[in-house]
């Protein structure tokens, strides 16, 4: 799996399967600071994730 970063950073996975919700769970990033793309579009935190896909971590900016 390809992990593009909205910094501008790719990370190369290799998994089976795994949750969208497990996947950040593993890298450490909270669900709720970013957005999650597959193919341009977004996906849910339930979203079985393959081996060769290719997804884009969007960190989405928040203020009070």
């Amino acid at each position: 799996m390809e992990i593009k970063y909205s910094e501008g950073h790719i990370e190369s996975l290799d998994i089976n399967q795994i949750s969208v919700e497990e996947l950040l769970k593993n890298l450490g990033i909270d669900p709720l600071e970013v957005i999650v793309k597959r193919n341009d579009s977004i996906i849910l935190d339930q979203e079985i994730l393959e081996n060769t896909d290719i997804i884009q971590i969007i960190r989405v900016i928040h203020g009070s």
